[in-house]
């Protein structure tokens, strides 16, 4: 188990272990790979050394337009199932994606060679605001990434400031900080098995559809890759298969399911259209068209140096795989914008001059004036508003200073008034 791991991306699916070779993930196989290609009659090798994937020794030399060519061991005394035909699965996809092998996939026998002809078509979308709104995701993936990493180190920063101000506080954080970085250690390990940063839409709505049916039935469903690795400690490692036959192991079941729907609608079929409307588009799609071609296998020159039972043990285990190009050609189909910026002014400005009677940098001179004037009328009003205030304020100054000088006058007449009143009181008495 552990020799093909280091060297292939495994996955669990429906129908089996399924293998995937030069996956981006584990792009450094590449170069572990040994390739000597050429047209002389020495033997030639080409493939990985592996229990499953074995490399094809073979005098005839590789063909120019000859990817790689390999051989897989189907392993026959593995099977459980003698009822059952050996036979596995084949498929060609993007090297980015993880692929569901029960979808366009070539079934493969032991004693057969395959040649599959590859044709490779690109299609590069828009991003919003266009019609297409696309994401390239190796780049959103990217900045996700840098973003937690600088949040890592902001929390490191904070906590290194407080523990050199008190020892107490130090071990409390210390605590805290271990307690933090075992949770984002569990969410980075559930975000790789869920492909909760997926590569491309099809491992977007694989993780959508994933997450959503274990929320719903705490369960895997075999229609989709599982990717089990042993070096996470991670609770989806633990899950059980889904059996639609069987009652997933769910409570309250009967408050959500319809009398009608089955456990394959409640539990995964009918998150299909909400995860693909959540995932958006690839910005780059790339797509192949495949011709196949099937041949008897062994050939010729390995049969008259074989003996039989070594020529039995070929044909009932082993398969060859053969990838070519159809040709040496990429079509690419590049969507871009109808209109580009300096286009796009130019024909607003067409449009101005053509019913409004002046071009785009009249317009322009336009609202220049505009705004030269409206910002000398408020400069102008400013002095003025000064002005009048200093005038309100000296005109106050003016009344109060004749209030002042009216007010003695004022107090003297009223007391005058007085005695004059009090002496007629006087007289009046004495007579």
């Amino acid at each position: 188990m552990e020799s093909y791991l280091s060297n292939l991306f495994t996955t669990a699916q429906e129908h089996g272990n399924c293998f995937t070779l030069f996956h981006k993930s584990n792009s450094t196989e590449l170069e572990m790979i040994a390739i000597e290609s050429g047209l002389s009659e020495s033997a030639v090798v080409r493939g990985l050394n592996n229990e499953s994937v074995d490399i094809e020794m073979s005098m005839k030399p590789f063909a120019p337009n000859e990817i790689i060519r390999f051989r897989v061991n189907f392993a026959e005394d593995e099977y459980t199932t003698l009822n059952e035909p050996i036979s596995g699965r084949f498929i060609i996809h993007d090297n980015s994606q993880i692929a569901v092998i029960r979808e366009k996939s070539y079934r493969i026998q032991p004693g057969k060679y395959y040649i599959f002809y590859l044709s490779k078509y690109t299609d590069r979308l828009l991003p919003a605001p266009y019609v297409t709104d696309c994401r390239d995701y190796d780049v959103y993936n990217n900045n996700n990434n840098n973003d937690n990493n600088k949040n890592n180190n902001d929390k490191n920063d904070n906590y290194m400031m407080a523990d050199s101000n008190n020892d107490s506080l130090k071990m409390i954080q210390q605590q805290q900080q271990q307690q933090n970085n075992q949770q984002e250690k569990e969410t980075l390990e559930s975000n790789n098995l869920l492909f909760r940063e997926p590569s491309s839409k099809a491992n977007c709505v694989i993780g959508c559809m994933a997450r959503k049916t274990i929320e719903t039935c705490n369960c895997w469903p075999p229609e989709l890759p599982f990717l089990f690795n042993p070096e996470l400690n991670a609770s989806e490692n633990h899950l059980k298969w889904c059996d639609w036959r069987e009652k997933p192991p769910i409570k309250k079941w009967l408050d959500h399911k319809l009398p009608n729907e089955t456990w394959f609608q409640y539990c995964f079929n009918k998150h299909e259209d909400e995860c693909n409307g959540q995932c958006k588009a690839d910005c780059r799609i790339d797509r192949y068209r495949i011709v196949s071609e099937e041949i008897e296998w062994p050939f010729k020159e390995r049969i008259e140096h074989t003996d039989d039972n070594d020529l039995r043990r070929l044909k009932s285990c082993c398969a060859v795989i053969s990838i070519r190009y159809w040709s040496a050609e990429q079509k690419i189909n590049q969507y871009k914008p109808r209109f580009e910026i300096a286009e796009f002014t130019s024909n607003i400005g067409g449009l101005l001059s053509m019913w409004l009677g002046f071009s785009l940098f009249g317009f322009y001179n336009l609202n220049e004036k505009f705004f030269v004037r409206l910002w000398r009328h408020c400069m102008n009003e400013r002095p003025q508003q000064q002005q009048q205030n200093t005038t309100e304020i000296d005109n106050d100054n003016d009344r109060k200073d004749s209030n002042q000088r009216s007010l003695p006058y004022i107090r003297k007449r009223s007391k005058q008034f007085s005695e004059e009143n009090h002496g007629h009181s006087n007289v009046s008495s004495n007579t």
